[in-house]
């Protein structure tokens, strides 16, 4: 193949090979500088593909839709994406129903009530079509997408179960109100076992798996966090987040590093080393409560606050936040999650609206 700069052999087809020149012996590198001196142009970039290429990105997380109250709810208090592929459901309050989206949260369809309870506080989804939810201390099961449900009793006689997570291999955590104790199921939720209290909390509000085995747990007595190193099995006490009264919400973003939300000062917690230790970022404007945490992809995070129902922004891991304003009329942002593609979802009270960023 004749060299494009003339007078020359191309020796190969990759980009990193040499370029001679006959006349003075010289070896070049082929490189930008190459082609353009190059009589051929060379080929143009690959188009975009993705929102983070097209620049959409920038919208992700900033500009918010209402999409209007689930039923006659008060408050939505928690979302699991069931199968990335738009399949959403969310959790509710005061009516305690389960509400189902299959269009990535532009249209809900309620799917009734579970049993006779008046707060879904958490759901998650376990793979193989089986969702979990957690409500005024029962945990309710589903076998086809949160269609259906069978109540699989109490557990232990708590009085709230506020947090699930699903870590793996059929098992999966529950964080209960009152008895700051875990239960672990190894069945995706057909039996539970009883792991005990962590140390002197009394309530457990929120877990985060973080891979390979490690968990960690979000509680009250003050702002403790504590870690498991096996599922779940036994846990340390590792952090106590300043002198923050709860640890309200939990988000991993990977690689270690991990963002917690606390109450009653409204601050953002950040741990780069899979919850060992932890930098105190702040408050988060004037906000009480950092009841969710979300993370969106290239390095931007979202909060959920309360008691001015806004969402922040952070484009940099967490280590900087943006007032993005409050959603409607909201006074807690107590939901979020994040679809892909930039597509996020809020849950908000008073009046169980949705809110949605693209």
């Amino acid at each position: 193949m004749l060299n494009p700069i003339g007078g020359g052999i191309l020796l190969g087809n990759a980009r990193d090979v040499a370029l001679s020149k006959p006349s003075d012996g010289e070896v070049l590198t082929w490189d930008e500088k190459v082609w353009r001196n190059a009589a051929v142009p060379p080929p143009p970039p690959p188009a975009p593909t993705t929102a983070w290429d097209l620049g959409l990105k920038e919208s992700w997380g900033r500009i918010w839709t209402d999409m209007g109250q689930l039923g006659i709810e008060s408050s939505v208090y928690a979302f699991a994406d069931v199968g990335h592929n738009g399949m959403v459901v969310a959790g509710t309050g005061s009516g305690g129903k389960i509400f189902r989206s299959v269009d990535y949260g532009v249209t809900w369809v309620s799917m009734g009530q579970l049993g006779l309870e008046s707060d879904v506080f958490s759901v998650a989804y376990v793979g193989n079509s089986v969702v979990i939810a957690g409500t005024n201390g029962k945990i309710f099961r589903s076998i086809d997408y949160g269609v259906t449900w069978t109540d699989m009793g109490s557990l232990g006689g708590s009085l709230g179960v506020n947090s699930l997570v699903y870590v793996g291999s059929g098992i999966i955590l529950a964080g209960v109100f009152d008895s700051g104790k875990i239960f672990r199921s190894n069945d995706q939720g057909l039996t539970w076992a009883d792991m005990g209290r962590l140390g002197n909390a009394v309530d457990v509000y929120s877990l985060a798996y973080l891979g390979t085995g490690i968990v960690l747990a979000g509680t009250t007595a003050p702002g403790i966090v504590y870690r498991s190193l096996d599922y779940g099995l036994t846990w340390v006490e590792v952090a106590v987040l300043g002198e923050e009264h709860s640890v309200l919400s939990l988000a991993n973003v990977g690689n270690g590093l991990v963002l917690a939300g606390t109450s009653d000062s409204g601050k953002i917690f950040r741990s780069t080393d899979y919850g060992v230790n932890w930098t105190d970022i702040g408050q988060l404007g004037t906000e009480l409560d950092v009841f969710s945490v979300a993370y969106v992809g290239d390095s931007i995070i979202v909060a959920g606050t309360g008691a001015g129902g806004k969402v922040y922004r952070s484009v940099d891991y967490g280590v900087t936040w943006t007032d993005m304003g409050q959603l409607g009329a909201a006074n807690g942002v107590l939901a979020l999650v994040t679809l892909g593609d930039g597509i996020i979802l809020a849950g908000t009270k008073p009046g169980g609206k949705i809110y949605r960023s693209e």
